[in-house]
């Protein structure tokens, strides 16, 4: 069976999304043995303005959606699997 577009991107985000607290890449073991494993790593605000630009250029090059568009599925995604937000 031929990945889809969507698939691709999706572990394209979950590996960004794993990096950016330090993993090698996205790592389904680990969900699975955890959980919880939303609330066992977190990032800064700027960590997460980051990802947004980043998400969000990508869907617009590898989905080809609109901004608007990417900024919608940004929201829906975050929320989901966003990790928690470090407040100093």
């Amino acid at each position: 069976m031929e990945t889809t577009k969507l698939e691709k991107f999706c572990y394209k985000i979950l590996d960004k999304l794993f990096q950016a607290v330090g993993f090698k890449q996205f790592s389904l073991d680990y969900v699975l043995e955890h959980e919880d494993w939303r609330s066992k790593n977190s990032w800064t605000q700027d960590q997460e303005e980051y990802f947004y630009y980043w998400f969000v250029e990508n869907a617009q090059s590898d989905l080809g959606l609109n901004k608007r568009q990417a900024n919608f599925e940004y929201k829906k995604f975050i929320q989901e699997f966003g990790w928690p937000i470090i407040h100093d």
